[in-house]
C-alpha cells in the first residue's frame, strides 16, 4: 500500500535519457532534472511542489541512467537537505549528535535488560517509568517488539 515503505520504487528502467517507470502509488512531483556531472564537486538545487492529494510519504530518488558507466566511475552525493517552504536555504552542517536528537523527537528505542523485572498489580497491566532522551514532538505511545513482561526476558519498546 502507499503507507508501506519500499526498498525499490522502480517498476521498469527505460533507455538512457528516459525516466524510469515508477511503481504503483508513486509519482514524480517535479520534472526530473538532467544535471551535467563534472569531475569535481558541484552544488545543485532541485525544487518540487508536493501537491499530490493525500500524500503520505516522500521519497527522494537520485539516479544516473548513463549506460556506459564502469566499475571505476563513482557518483558522490553528500550534504542533502529537504526544505519546507518555497526557498532553499544554505546547507546546515549538523553534528551526528544534533541530528540524532532531532530524530529522537519522533521515536526512541527503550531496552530492558534480561534481569530487569517489571510487575503489574493484576498481571494484566504494569507501570514503569521511562526517562526520555529528549522532548518528543507528540505524546508517546509504546509497542512491544519482542519478549514478554511476565517473566525475565529481554524486551524492547519503541516510544
Amino acid at each position: 500500500t502507499e503507507d508501506s515503505v519500499t526498498s525499490d520504487i522502480i517498476s521498469a528502467w527505460g533507455n538512457e535519457g528516459t525516466n524510469p517507470t515508477l511503481i504503483a502509488n508513486a509519482t514524480y512531483e517535479n520534472t526530473p532534472a538532467n544535471l551535467s556531472l563534472t569531475t569535481s564537486y558541484a552544488t545543485y538545487s532541485v525544487s518540487a511542489n508536493i501537491d499530490t492529494s493525500g500524500a503520505n510519504n516522500i521519497i527522494v530518488f537520485i539516479w544516473s541512467d548513463v549506460t556506459d558507466t564502469t566499475a571505476g566511475h563513482f557518483l558522490y552525493v553528500t550534504d542533502c537537505q529537504l526544505e519546507r517552504g518555497n526557498t532553499a536555504t544554505p546547507f546546515e552542517h549538523r553534528s551526528y549528535g544534533d541530528e540524532l536528537l532531532r530524530c529522537q523527537r519522533y521515536a526512541q528505542l527503550v531496552r530492558f535488560a534480561a534481569d530487569q523485572v517489571i510487575l503489574g498489580g493484576n498481571w494484566n497491566t504494569s507501570e514503569y517509568e521511562i526517562i526520555r532522551i529528549n522532548e518528543m514532538r507528540a505524546a508517546p505511545t509504546t509497542s512491544l517488539h519482542s519478549g514478554s513482561i511476565l517473566h525475565n526476558s529481554s524486551s524492547s519498546f519503541t516510544l
